[in-house]
């Protein structure tokens, strides 16, 4: 074998190095500082399908008000289950499956950090009640940090719920629309029969047309007012965002001034070549390679 063969035998192969793309190297959400995206949420980009709704009836005591919230699960296939999960738990159903969006709104870390969307609404309904969502005073059992969310409330009318409304309110209703149809009636047989060229007549048939408009929109007010209920219209949580600290990332090291040369040279030729640059009051500024933690 000659020198030329045993050198190509031993050459390794030659490898293909591609670039690294800057543009393209993530950086955890947790290490980002808060942005205006993050106080303002921006719409969904994940499109779940909405599938089961579960409604809560929960009753204000301090309002004394009934609130209804919708909790929706999506209702997934078995492909997309097999998607969908990212190797995220949530603390609450233990499960993988991202039946609903993911989100860390507390301090909580490991296990503990991330938790369904709708599985936390309805943890906050069940143990903290519909008063303290209204007041916005949510705080986590274990880290004890405030929910940072934003709760909008909207009244609707619901004839569904018609069957819930008190008996003694139902015969009350009835009663004042028997009194209206008594009135309207009587109205309409005095101005048959009697007619209109009587002033007295006419003023009394005016006064019951009058009273009876007057009845028919308190009717109205009244019943509306007890179907109408309030509901949950939009309820967003905001991930919790680490603060960074306001101490220097580097530090500055002085460099003190060079002693100037006391000799000088004769001719002008030397003094040219000899000339050292002079540096007064130098700065080198350090940067460390990551910031601190607070």
């Amino acid at each position: 074998m000659n020198i030329s063969d045993a050198r190509t035998v031993g050459q390794s192969p030659p490898q293909k190095f591609s670039k690294l793309n800057q543009s393209q190297q993530l950086i955890p959400e947790e290490c980002l500082p808060p942005t205006l995206q993050s106080l303002n949420p921006s719409p969904r980009r994940d499109v779940y399908k909405k599938g089961i709704k579960k409604t809560y009836k929960m009753k204000d005591n301090e309002r004394k008000k009934m609130v209804w919230c919708n909790i929706y699960v999506n209702e997934m296939d078995p492909i997309q289950l097999a998607r969908s999960k990212k190797g995220k738990q949530c603390r609450i159903c233990s499960m993988e499956e991202e039946t609903s969006r993911f989100i860390y709104p507390c301090m909580c870390s490991g296990t503990a950090k991330y938790v369904h969307e709708e599985c936390f609404k309805n943890w906050i309904l069940l143990k903290n009640g519909i008063e303290k969502v209204y007041k916005n005073d949510i705080k986590c059992e274990v880290c004890q940090h405030q929910i940072s969310m934003k709760v909008h409330f909207q009244e609707e009318v619901h004839s569904s719920i018609i069957s819930e409304v008190p008996k003694h309110q139902k015969a009350c209703w009835l009663i004042l629309i028997f009194i209206i149809l008594l009135q309207i009636a009587g109205a309409a047989i005095l101005g048959v029969l009697v007619g209109f060229q009587n002033v007295g007549l006419a003023a009394a048939i005016t006064l019951l047309g009058v009273i009876s408009i007057v009845l028919i929109i308190y009717l109205v007010a009244k019943v509306m007012h007890s179907l109408t209920v309030e509901t949950i219209d939009q309820w967003i949580f905001q991930n919790y965002q680490k603060e960074f600290s306001a101490q220097k990332i580097g530090t500055i090291i002085n460099i003190p001034k060079e002693p100037a040369l006391n000799t000088s040279p004769r001719s002008p030729r030397q003094r040219r070549k000899s000339c050292v640059p002079q540096f007064s009051g130098l700065q080198i500024i350090q940067f460390d390679q990551y910031p601190q933690d607070a």
